[in-house]
């Protein structure tokens, strides 16, 4: 499946629209679908109170892990993080009219009344399918652009890697680099991470 076939799968089994998103690029950024759906749980239904749409929440999420920052000092990253988070806002409330729940569906989902008449009107299930693939849409657009700016790899792969939630090393700009050094340190902390869920052997780390 791709993206938006896989995202529309989630929703059309009942999980929101922030899960969805999430989970159907889990593999780009490097992380488990189940860590994706479980991350993504609390986002629906703008957050319950008819706030921003959880298919864009969820495609922020994914731009966060794919191009944001851990360093407040390097300006640049944090440059490249607002840049996506504006593209992605601006250009989801164009395609819907809004990027706020309440406005996209034209009814207060923050109360009872609202979610009913939401329900009565089949809006969750004719006006949310088409913002989840509005979504993906736009998130699929922005990483294209963002990836055409990067740098030549110089021979080294490119794109996430399965790990245990370690970055160990970053290419500018996009996803994790794997060159042979980041594979071996991967592959280190995978075993490291069996044999200590095991408690085969106990590690002890020193610096030459």
């Amino acid at each position: 499946m791709d993206h938006k076939e896989k995202a529309l799968w989630y929703f059309n089994r009942h999980f929101h629209c922030s899960q969805a998103v999430l989970a159907a690029f889990a593999d780009d950024c490097g992380i488990t679908e189940h860590q994706a759906l479980m991350l993504g749980s609390c986002f629906g239904s703008g957050m319950r109170k008819g706030e921003v749409c959880g298919a864009c929440t969820g495609a922020l999420m994914v731009l966060g892990l794919l191009y944001g920052y851990d360093d407040p000092a390097v300006s640049k990253d944090k440059g490249r993080a607002d840049e996506v988070n504006d593209m992605m806002m601006e250009r989801f409330s164009e395609r819907c009219g809004s990027y706020l729940c309440n406005v996209i569906l034209d009814c207060d989902i923050s109360t009872s009344e609202g979610v009913k008449h939401a329900r009565d009107n089949r809006l969750f299930t004719e006006i949310c399918p088409k913002a989840v693939e509005t979504a993906v849409d736009i998130l699929e657009n922005i990483i294209e652009e963002m990836d055409d700016r990067l740098p030549p790899d110089n021979g080294m792969d490119s794109g996430p890697v399965p790990r245990y939630g370690i970055h160990l090393a970053q290419r500018p700009g996009s996803r994790c680099e794997t060159s042979f050094l980041h594979k071996f340190l991967v592959f280190n902390a995978v075993l490291i991470h069996f044999f200590k869920e095991k408690n085969a052997i106990n590690y002890t780390f020193t610096k030459n």
